[in-house]
């Protein structure tokens, strides 16, 4: 996956859990860890020795391509803040986004087996918002003007 230039696929990107950002990233097939920009606050919060200087640390965990490059850039922040800090970071619990991603993919799959019912129980085989969007369009499709590409 390209995002503006960016190539997304196989990074790791550390994002809210929020409903918005879990839609996103599901549809876009990334993976997803935490907000980098709540970790910083939380971080800047919680340890007074961690200063606005010190944000790019994060920004380069966050970037680590592999658990060698994660594990080296928590070394650089356990030299550079301490043992406390460092440990803050190795204890982010991955379990939390886990369960989150998974119960949005349990509800999601209720969701489509419930619209399964409905759809069968109404001989339908194209959602009603889909027909509609083809009615529209279908009403268009002559102000267009097509040439075969070969």
């Amino acid at each position: 996956m390209t995002l503006s230039g960016l190539e997304l696929k196989q990074h790791v990107i550390f994002c809210d859990r929020g409903a918005a950002m879990l839609s996103v990233a599901n549809d876009m097939k990334l993976t997803v860890r935490f907000c980098t920009l709540h970790i910083i606050r939380n971080f800047t919060t919680n340890f007074k020795i961690f200063t606005p200087g010190d944000h790019n640390m994060v920004w380069s965990l966050q970037s680590a391509e592999t658990e060698e490059a994660y594990q080296s850039e928590l070394v650089c922040i356990e030299i550079a803040l301490g043992p406390d800090l460092a440990m803050g970071f190795r204890h982010l619990p991955p379990l939390q986004f886990v369960k989150a991603m998974c119960s949005r993919m349990l509800d999601k799959a209720y969701q489509r087996q419930q619209n399964d019912l409905i759809w069968e129980a109404n001989d339908m085989t194209v959602t009603p918002k889909s027909m509609e969007l083809y009615e529209v369009e279908s009403k268009e499709a002559g102000h267009y003007q097509v040439q075969h590409a070969s």
